[in-house]
């Protein structure tokens, strides 16, 4: 972003007849501050994501972070260096085609200010329509959710779940209370007490725990009846099952399902992958099941194992995506107050930046996407871009201010001079972003897309919202903050 910034305000300077000397010091000068500025808000919106428990999602974060700032330290150190280096580029005159970048942009300029009503019923009409489209969202997950319908993998895995016990693991923990052992009558009749709800209720298709042991034991010993697969009656009948499981205590299959001293066990099934969000309504009936149903005084259970762990992991999306967008936004509403000590201005930043990210949020409740771990840094990572091209207009608009009291004509040449940088800026940003879209995984897929629609919709409302934003609020106001020292620029506009 930086080096499309340098070089559109290089180009212009050449093509308005400045030496390379004076151009590139004209556009250092005048492009040092509001780049910085944005390296550092876009560099805060990656940063932002090292709030998440997530740790993919953390070090992602930290290292783009850091990226965007070297990107920013090399656009101003080896990008002019080479600039001074390369032949000045043969340019023609921007004002004498109609159909350049200042022609365009004046016109585009004109018919903003002849449209601003509608612009902001428009506007006003996405929002509204965005914020209802956005409760439709729902944070939901599978095991193979980033796989697509058609690959080989998922279709293996969607046989097994149809026609076999299920995908989907489960592990409960299995502690004896006081001196029992996992072998103890009274604690074995609490787990197939367990299984039964879980057959019954949770949906198991398939579980295994030490009862399931003690069972195959008596059945075998029993000449493999089928009738004989069940618990022993009396603990004098109990004793020599458990006497003879004992020699095969070390074998890595019943070491699975329990210690070899008894003092803690496993209970372990597969079932449908049916969502994070029936997976957590079905775990919470479990706990209050477990909690009212078990006696506690002989036996403690504890939900555990991968499946567990990526149902936390969405239970703490939202928390993620909420801390990871308000600690961003505050940090660039604190960043807009020390430079401009002004709401107002904050206001206008916010604003054309806030309505892109519940646009999207929008698109995918109207295309029933769902919120998962890959698709919960899109609101943090778009905001912390798009912010990016807001903050060089705000700052070449407070260099021009410094020898253009007339806000009028203040934006107006803002408009002309940053809007090319704009547009180019978020034109390669889309396409780095829409490589993506050839991913086979939809978590890639919907990431390319969304981020690219948010740069899309952002500038969209840069060259739209923004400038009215600051004309209506501001009214024809001498100053919008503190104005920087008077800049060198020859008349253009």
């Amino acid at each position: 972003s930086d080096t499309i910034h340098i070089i559109s305000r290089y180009v212009s300077e050449l093509g308005y007849g400045a030496s390379k000397k004076d151009a590139l010091r004209i556009t250092i000068k005048e492009s040092g501050f509001g780049s910085g500025l944005s390296a550092l808000t876009t560099s805060i919106g990656f940063f932002t994501l090292m709030t998440s428990t997530i740790r993919p999602i953390h070090n992602f974060g930290l290292f783009t972070g850091i990226a965007v700032l070297l990107a920013f330290v090399l656009s101003f150190t080896l990008l002019p260096a080479m600039l001074v280096l390369l032949h000045k580029p043969a340019l023609r005159e921007p004002r004498k085609h109609g159909h350049d970048w200042d022609g365009v942009l004046g016109r585009l300029f004109g018919g903003v200010l002849r449209q601003r009503r509608g612009i902001y019923v428009v506007a006003g009409l996405v929002l509204a329509a965005s914020v209802g489209l956005s409760t439709r969202v729902r944070i939901n997950s599978s095991l193979l959710d980033d796989l697509s319908k058609n690959d080989p993998v998922r279709q293996d895995f969607a046989f097994f779940d149809t026609h076999f016990a299920g995908v989907r693991p489960f592990e409960l923990e299995l502690k004896p209370v006081g001196n029992r052992t996992i072998y103890d009558p009274a604690v074995l009749r609490e787990i197939e007490q367990v299984e039964g709800y879980l057959g019954r209720t949770y949906g198991l298709q398939f579980q295994a725990s030490p009862v399931t042991l003690v069972k195959s034991m008596r059945k075998a010993l029993h000449g493999g009846e089928l009738t004989e697969y069940r618990l022993p009656t009396d603990s004098a009948e109990l004793k020599p099952l458990v006497a003879k499981l004992k020699l095969f205590r070390k074998k890595p299959e019943f070491r699975a399902l329990a210690l070899p001293d008894g003092s803690a066990g496993r209970l372990t099934g597969r079932m449908a992958d049916v969502g994070s969000i029936r997976a957590d309504a079905l775990n919470r009936d479990l706990r209050r099941y477990l909690r009212t149903q078990l006696d506690t005084t002989v036996l403690r259970t504890r939900l555990t194992g991968s499946s567990n762990l990526i149902d936390k992991n969405n239970e703490n999306l939202t928390l993620n995506m909420i801390q990871g967008m308000a600690i961003d936004v505050l940090m660039v509403t604190l960043i807009v107050l020390a430079l401009f000590r002004s709401w107002r201005m904050t206001l206008v930043v916010l604003v054309p930046n806030l309505l892109p990210i519940l646009v999207v949020a929008g698109v995918m409740g109207l295309a029933g996407v769902n919120m998962k771990v890959s698709t919960s840094i899109i609101f943090t990572i778009a905001f912390g871009i798009a912010v990016d091209d807001t903050i060089h207009f705000i700052s070449k608009l407070r260099l021009t201010m410094g020898h253009e009291p007339d806000l009028f004509q203040a934006v107006r040449r803002t408009y002309l001079l940053a809007g090319r940088a704009v547009v180019v800026t978020s034109l390669i940003l889309v396409g780095g972003f829409c490589t993506l879209l050839f991913s086979s995984f939809d978590g890639t897929f919907y990431v390319g897309l969304l981020i690219g629609l948010t740069l899309i919709f952002g500038v969209v409302a840069e060259l739209t919202l923004l400038p009215l934003l600051i004309l209506d609020i501001f009214g024809r106001r001498k100053h919008l903050a503190e104005p920087a020292p008077p800049a060198i620029v020859p008349e253009r506009v």
